[in-house]
């Protein structure tokens, strides 16, 4: 296999400049890789530089969090709460879904998980997705899709392997500055 460095490196530049919207082609970006390798950090930063540069509001979404808002509206009488929780997502012009696929995977989890994730690839809405288990394990019938694309729609980047970058600050400055090995 090829140094750890490089493929970092060539992520993290390629989601710096789709954050300043140099890769208008691509929709999706989806960041796999075992946890603290930065994938979460990465969303955090894409988010930032879109509303810093251009005001773009997006929003961020653990998808725990998501899960866990949509069981507290379980059994309220007549209460829209699930709908709205559900659109909110459905609809921001950038989502950042974090930690795709940790919780328990239960049928009705994955259902939600594919009902938002489909909408938004069917309506062509920017989303970053990070995640530590295998898209294709988690989402076979989304995977289906992202792999029937043939343009640069969907990026998919697997950063599984790579040292935990959690005890280190190795994403100080932008690109230009910091050095790879």
């Amino acid at each position: 296999g090829h140094a750890h460095g490089p493929r970092l490196g060539e992520c993290y530049t390629f989601c710096y400049e789709w954050a300043q919207r140099k890769h208008d082609e691509t929709k999706w970006i989806v960041l796999t890789g075992d946890p603290g390798c930065g994938k979460s950090r990465l969303g955090a930063i894409i988010l930032r530089e879109r509303y810093e540069r251009f005001g773009q509001a997006g929003r961020w979404m653990s998808f725990v969090g998501y899960l866990d808002a949509l069981k507290q509206t379980f059994g309220v009488e007549g209460d829209h709460t699930a709908a709205t929780i559900i659109k909110a997502a459905q609809e921001a012009p950038l989502l950042i879904i974090d930690d795709l696929g940790v919780e328990k995977s239960t049928a009705w989890a994955q259902e939600r998980g594919y009902a938002l994730l489909a909408y938004r690839y069917d309506n062509k809405l920017e989303t970053v997705v990070t995640t530590n288990v295998s898209i294709e394990t988690l989402q076979p019938r989304l995977w289906d899709r992202l792999m029937h694309q043939r343009d640069d729609y969907s990026k998919l980047w697997d950063l599984s392997g790579l040292p935990s970058y959690r005890s280190r600050n190795v994403y100080l400055g932008t690109p230009t500055t910091r050095t790879t090995r």
